[in-house]
């Protein structure tokens, strides 16, 4: 009788068993590729949540916008609720540029007497600005706020 048949086969004190160890090394080897996994994909997600590094070279810059504030609300977005009652005006908008350069807490500081026309602003301006975010006096990425006026104009 050899060794490894008089001992028990189950329980916490089992012994393993030479031969019928493939199985669960693979098992092992498959989780801890999951996991490796998990881990790369958690460090991508943090990195991107990070500001921006600071750089002394761009002190005491404010906030730039990366494309024209003309490309944020075009003739194409005209509310159609707004078309259809010849609704048009100035809309006048005040919002955050935050330290990854895009724009939040958009407020209408001035109305255009068209619901419709001032939420559509505020909407396309969060969804479409992006800057270059300001800088303080040691280069660090901060908050900043802009104003701009937008005009709604129906086409003839």
């Amino acid at each position: 009788m050899r060794l490894d048949e008089r001992l028990p086969d189950r329980g916490p004190g089992a012994p393993v068993r030479p031969g019928n160890d493939l199985a669960q090394l693979l098992t092992l080897i498959g989780a801890l590729a999951a996991i490796a996994a998990i881990w790369a994909v958690v460090m991508l997600v943090q990195s991107a949540l990070q500001p921006p590094p600071n750089d002394p070279r761009l002190a005491n810059n404010p906030a730039q916008s990366v494309e024209s504030p003309a490309t944020w609300v075009t003739p194409d977005d005209y509310p159609p609720s707004a078309r259809r009652r010849n609704e048009e005006g100035a809309v006048g908008v005040t919002f955050t540029v935050d330290v990854w350069g895009r724009a939040t807490r958009c407020t209408v500081t001035v109305s255009s007497n068209s619901d419709a026309l001032d939420e559509a602003t505020c909407a396309l301006i969060e969804r479409r600005a992006r800057y270059t975010p300001a800088r303080d006096a040691a280069g660090q990425a901060v908050e900043s706020s802009k104003t701009l006026r937008f005009r709604w104009m129906l086409e003839d």
